[in-house]
């Protein structure tokens, strides 16, 4: 599998996919200081756990959290096999809905200690052919 890295505006931005939480140290060591991580959060068979990603949450330290890669009512089935992030969420102590699907990243902007940002499904998500009705 492949994670991705993006460094912009002087921010770093980690998506990792669908990989599991235990790398190869000399991939961990590469990932280096993250600001922003993009992280599975169902907690399914097939991705991480709830103490994996609060375990690479504490490794990483990002500044902002972004679940990703789980069931949204309305969007898949449920037998999808994704599961919604909530149980996820209700265990953590800084969660930012935002109330919108896009941002804009400023350095100044992020706070100082991590929080989790979850953005609302973008308008075209949810009117794509494939959402369930």
């Amino acid at each position: 599998n492949v994670m991705f890295r993006l460094d912009a505006g002087g921010l770093r931005f980690l998506h990792i996919g669908d990989n599991r939480a235990d790398w190869p140290a000399e991939v961990a060591e590469s990932v280096g200081q993250v600001d922003v991580l993009m992280v599975t959060v169902d907690d399914s068979n097939h991705l991480l756990t709830y103490e994996e990603v609060d375990s690479l949450i504490d490794r990483l330290s990002p500044r902002v959290v972004i679940p990703m890669h789980y069931q949204i009512p309305g969007l898949m089935p449920d037998c999808a096999g994704l599961r919604p992030p909530d149980g996820w969420l209700a265990t953590q102590q800084r969660v930012k809905r935002l109330g919108r699907h896009s941002t804009t990243f400023s350095g100044q902007d992020l706070p100082d200690s991590t929080e989790i940002w979850v953005f609302e499904p973008s308008p075209e998500s949810m009117s794509a052919p494939e959402a369930v009705p």
